[in-house]
């Protein structure tokens, strides 16, 4: 006899006629099944206790281990048919119906590879995971994928999206770049969960055709493994797991819509940070200045505004770093620009040295340390300027700050930093 030709209800029979025999049925509460059930199973579990993911996998292939596993899976699955009888289960139709729900519940994912074909080898290969309600394929959607760097010296878990719908609206333009760059941005942004396991808003995939591009510019979260430090399958699997959690959430914030649809939203986004950023600057006008204890801080309260994720920020802490400026410019104190009504001072700006939207990776960023007088032109040159002027003003605060960061338990690489600018 095999699971090939018994069914359940055979089994369920030759059960009950055994407890009955032995006139069992008096103890057979579900109470005491449920209960013996759940120690059977702990028995089980105790076989595979200690092990590593590994170890474990090959144990059957040990003949006597194997004959004990299958005993304790046998006691298991008596006790489980017992429990059937007594509280009258058909568990044929528990199990099909239980499936149906997860089904609906849990949708299946496709997962998907690509090295590319003989002699003509993708520059990034990848394995991807998607959600079939989202979409079937890499080029339309969104979806989680292992990235694997053109180098091969690593690979990411990214949370990305497809850049062929981005292409099919824009062509292979920059304004396809910019758009799904900006609609990566708002996923974040409409995300509740703090990503602190997924950290990485930016990749780099050392690739030149423009899917690298777009794969850089797509990624929403997630996080890197070099490849001499890979961990091990376990925690592999734990990333991976979460990671689709995550995937869930979006799903759910995005209500189904084609992602490349949320562009509406995205400059909607784009609206509110000027206008939080405004606020933001009158506020630091008016506040009291406040300096923050040195060493490592409590990150600031999450606030949910529109259903966009914003970290909290004290005006007062800014209005300290004017002060501490003598209200000049710290890139160039002979950049007059106009009295303040409010303060009767050289009107300068508070600007974070790492911005805020980077808070997931760092101790709190709202200190005086990540704090630097600007003039409203030397401050749009960190966001809006060439490359190369961009990069020179980065650098020069970043030489400034990085050991006052650090006495507030702030590491940051200088490429890091600049990559924080490059969206």
């Amino acid at each position: 006899m095999s699971d090939s030709n018994v069914t359940f209800q055979e089994v369920k029979n030759k059960i009950r006629k055994f407890v009955r025999e032995r006139d069992w049925e008096q103890f057979h509460s579900p109470k005491n099944l449920s209960m013996s059930l759940a120690i059977e199973v702990a028995e089980l579990m105790e076989m595979f206790q200690w092990l590593t993911t590994e170890e474990s996998n090959k144990l059957h292939l040990d003949k006597e281990k194997r004959r004990l596993i299958e005993h304790e899976i046998a006691d298991i699955a008596v006790f489980l048919f017992n429990l059937c009888n007594v509280l009258d289960v058909d568990l044929s139709k528990a199990v099909l119906n239980k499936m149906q729900q997860n089904s609906k519940k849990y949708p299946a994912k496709i997962v998907k590879g690509s090295a590319g074909r003989m002699g003509t080898w993708a520059e990034i290969p990848w394995i991807e995971v998607y959600d079939i309600d989202i979409t079937r394929g890499a080029q339309k959607g969104y979806y989680i994928a292992y990235l694997f760097q053109a180098n091969m010296e690593g690979v990411y878990l990214s949370l990305n999206q497809g850049y062929t719908q981005y292409t099919e609206r824009y062509g292979v333009t920059k304004q396809s770049i910019e758009a799904i760059s900006e609609t990566a941005k708002y996923c974040r942004a409409i995300l509740k969960s703090t990503l602190e396991d997924f950290p990485l808003e930016n990749i780099e995939l050392h690739g030149r055709g423009s899917l690298s591009k777009g794969y850089e510019a797509g990624h929403i979260c997630g996080k890197y493994y070099a490849r001499d430090s890979m961990p091990e399958a376990d925690q592999l699997v734990f990333d991976l797991n979460f990671l689709i959690g995550v995937y869930r959430e979006l799903k759910g914030e995005l209500s189904g819509e084609p992602i490349v649809n949320e562009l509406d939203k995205v400059k909607k986004l784009a609206e509110e940070e000027i206008k939080d950023d405004s606020k933001y600057q009158r506020d630091v006008q008016k506040a009291k200045p406040k300096r923050v204890a040195k060493g490592s801080q409590k990150k600031p309260v999450i606030k949910i505004q529109n259903g966009i994720k914003k970290w909290g920020t004290d005006p007062a802490i800014g209005k300290q770093a004017l002060i501490d400026a003598n209200y000049t410019c710290e890139n160039d104190p002979t950049h007059l620009t106009f009295l303040s009504k409010t303060t009767g001072e050289n009107y300068v700006e508070a600007h974070h040295l790492i911005p805020m939207e980077y808070q997931d990776e760092y101790p709190n960023l709202d200190i005086n340390g990540n704090i630097v007088s600007l003039c409203p032109t030397c401050h749009r040159r960190f966001h809006h300027a060439r490359d190369e002027e961009r990069r020179e003003i980065i650098e020069k605060f970043y030489n400034k700050r990085k050991d006052e960061l650090k006495e507030y338990g702030i590491d940051i690489t200088l490429d890091k930093l600049v990559s924080c600018y490059s969206e």
